[in-house]
């Protein structure tokens, strides 16, 4: 593996020279900033559906009581016969 070290160096020089390093470090900011911009911006977004899901739930929680179906049927016993 010591020997991959030396041609990983030289690729990123070379990377670096082809397409400058400064403009590889801006892309690289620019890309992180937009990111960080477009999580920020869906932040309110989720919270809201967050907040809409759980209020819709406690009102569906809230209608099957009054109705009175919260709880699941009770399951029903086949009944066999045996013959014999």
């Amino acid at each position: 593996m010591a020997f991959l070290a030396p041609i990983a160096g030289e690729l990123i020089l070379t990377a670096e020279e082809g397409l400058g390093a400064g403009n590889l470090v801006a892309g690289a900011e620019t890309v992180a900033s937009t990111f960080k911009n477009e999580i920020m911006k869906g932040i309110p977004w989720g919270l809201g559906e967050g907040a809409g899901f759980i209020a819709g739930s406690k009102v569906i929680e809230n209608v099957k009581k009054d109705l009175g179906i919260d709880k699941p049927p009770p399951k029903k016993r086949h009944r066999t016969r045996r013959i014999g």
